[in-house]
């Protein structure tokens, strides 16, 4: 977990593996979600890293009732808001954070994630993010709509 280049990398490698959701299911089940909010909470002052982090976090929720929950409850959405707190001008990683948030709330099995997202001041970030780079636009809406929050659509 020390060589930032490694972690890099290895969170860029999950991410491109784990875009069959046989492979998202293992992932979620084994130790590999856990290393992945490891390195995010070890290197959240480093984008590179915590870009690559919140991809995976994104790919590993879409779909994914289970790991959704299980990135709940390894404290992952506090460090995913203080990831957008933090590194605020990243367009790309503010997507990807807004993203991750969405697909956790986004299939019925899960809305009780909801009120946990809330809390941890998501709202104030996504619409923040929103505001700030267009390329958050199409996401932030989405993830509004799906956490029951008041939204518009921009054109």
């Amino acid at each position: 977990m020390e060589n930032k280049m490694v972690v890099k990398h290895a969170l860029m490698t999950v991410k491109t593996v784990s875009r069959n959701d046989d492979v998202k299911m293992t992932v979620g089940k084994g130790d590999g979600l856990p290393l992945v909010i490891q390195a995010l909470e070890t290197h959240i002052l480093n984008p590179g890293i915590v870009k690559q982090a919140m991809a995976v976090l994104s790919v590993l929720s879409l779909r994914q009732s289970k790991n959704c929950d299980r990135i709940a409850e390894l404290g992952s959405v506090q460090l995913i808001t203080a990831a957008m707190e933090k590194h605020s001008e990243d367009s790309q990683l503010q997507r990807q954070a807004i993203s991750t948030l969405r697909n956790m709330v986004s299939q019925w099995q899960n809305k009780e994630l909801v009120q946990q997202i809330i809390d941890e001041g998501a709202e104030k970030l996504i619409r923040d993010a929103r505001a700030s780079h267009p390329v958050c636009d199409e996401v932030a809406y989405a993830a509004l709509r799906d956490l029951g929050l008041p939204y518009t659509m921009t054109k």
